[in-house]
């Protein structure tokens, strides 16, 4: 239904995933990021993939690239409250740029496939750009239309 958006095999330009990547380790910092890595290998193994170097490092990148953002992030920013939409959005787009580098450089590495990558990688940053932008200013905007219940004082 959707393969429009796929440019090549786990490449999309438009990747929701990675707007929950960002919004896990935003909310649950490094166990956020720990629980990316774990789930990326466990939808790889359910997918039929078997234990290996791609599976492994897929995994790793997933979780900790988000996670690697967000310290270098928290010089800009030390609370969720104090985050601004322009500090949000040079996150997502360090983010972006950093995840699709890592991703296309270790499958260069282990494939030693050419250098033919730019599209894929020019590919894999804007589907993770508008993603991420999607998921979290979706999810900002549902939080500004509702507000949450607030509990019972005692």
């Amino acid at each position: 239904m959707l393969q429009w958006l796929e440019h090549s095999e786990h490449v999309n330009w438009i990747f929701l995933p990675a707007g929950v990547r960002l919004l896990m380790v935003l909310v649950m910092g490094f166990p956020g990021a720990a629980g990316i890595v774990l789930g990326t290998w466990a939808v790889s193994l359910q997918d039929g993939q078997s234990w290996s170097l791609l599976l492994v490092g897929n995994g790793l990148i997933s979780g900790l690239v988000p996670w690697m953002v967000l310290r270098w992030g928290w010089s800009c920013f030390h609370s969720l409250a104090g985050l601004k939409p322009d500090t949000l959005f040079g996150l997502v787009l360090s983010y972006a740029m950093l995840n699709a580098l890592t991703h296309h450089l270790f499958w260069w590495w282990i494939q030693q496939s050419p250098p033919s990558v730019l599209t894929g990688l020019t590919a894999m940053a804007i589907g993770d750009v508008v993603g991420a932008l999607l998921v979290l200013y979706l999810l900002k905007w549902g939080l500004d239309r509702w507000s949450l219940p607030s509990p019972n004082p005692r």
